[in-house]
């Protein structure tokens, strides 16, 4: 999902040159990235890219609470796992949390093969894999227009 400050609100935007004002534009253009490091920090890249065309790279960080932290404070805007925007069961305050087609972000548990199948490492996956599979993030709005236009090919 796209995570904006919560001054700048996307809702039913279809054309950012005309339906935001300069100061919106340039704080949509301000990217935070999170870098994992891998091919998925590339394709985040790839995103801004094609569908933020006019951005910059304000800061890349290598944990989620400091990007969070940072679009709380209006220094731009990140792409990121729903997850990253939820404290408890609320989304985190501060913060416009807008669906979008972005590459998946796979979750994995590393446990010993040995472990696998013996309790309570068995129940502990089955459990995550079940809560996982089913969870949604509270307060995630609709993607904006602007943003509607990938197809499923484009990741």
């Amino acid at each position: 999902m796209l995570a904006v400050p919560e001054s700048l609100n996307l809702d039913g935007v279809s054309d950012v040159q005309t339906d935001l004002n300069d100061a919106q534009r340039s704080l949509l253009n301000q990217s935070i990235q999170f870098m994992f490091g891998s091919q998925h920090s590339n394709r985040v890249a790839e995103w801004f890219d094609r569908m933020l065309p006019q951005h910059r790279v304000v800061a890349q960080c290598r944990s989620f609470d400091t990007a969070i932290g940072l679009v709380q404070a209006g220094a731009g805007v990140c792409l990121m796992p729903a997850l990253a925007t939820v404290a408890g069961n609320a989304a985190i305050a501060g913060v416009r949390a807008y669906l979008v087609k972005a590459p998946p972000r796979r979750i994995v548990a590393l446990v010993p093969s040995q472990y696998r199948h013996t309790e309570p490492h068995a129940s502990l996956l089955q459990h995550l894999q079940a809560r996982g599979s089913s969870y949604v993030a509270p307060g995630l709005l609709p993607t904006p227009p602007f943003l509607a236009t990938e197809t499923d090919e484009d990741f």
